[in-house]
């Protein structure tokens, strides 16, 4: 009877960080999908909250926005590093195994997200974003080894 509620347990949590991988992808994939004039609409707009804590980046408005939208790529894919990590991990015990498959298909997901902002009005897909969102997913492994090695 235990041996039933742990299969059960473990199959759950599969279920569970499959579903979070899921809901993710599709997060990112939704935030890509808005056209360059709401893309920028929500940069603005983020930047005018900061403003009103701190009115001296109302001087550098390009670089703060540009800031902005990097910064959002990195936490997507940080995100994005995690959820697929844990998801990878369920199948394998091989840590490099673990790693190099996540990390591409994290790269394959960020290759298909810029090709698909190639058809959005006002958006470009961008080489340069995917070498961001790598920037995101290799902190997501780093923090996945210092948690593995500090246990």
């Amino acid at each position: 009877m235990n041996q039933l509620k742990s299969i059960r347990y473990y199959e759950l949590k599969k279920f569970i960080k499959w579903t979070l991988l899921f809901l993710w992808l599709s997060f990112i994939f939704y935030m890509s999908n808005q056209t360059g004039t709401t893309s920028s609409g929500m940069s603005d707009g983020i930047f005018h909250s900061m403003c009103k804590i701190l009115p001296i980046l109302e001087n550098g408005k390009e670089i703060v926005i540009v800031l902005i939208r990097k910064s959002a790529h990195v936490l997507e894919y940080v995100i994005l590093g995690v959820l697929t990590l844990e998801v990878v991990k369920e199948y394998t015990n091989d840590i490099k195994k673990t790693t190099i498959i996540s990390l591409l298909l994290c790269l394959l997901f960020a290759l298909l997200d810029e090709f698909h902002q190639l058809f959005l009005v006002g958006r470009a897909g961008k080489i340069t974003d995917v070498l961001i969102d790598s920037i995101g997913y290799v902190l997501a492994i780093c923090f996945f080894y210092f948690l593995r090695r500090n246990k």
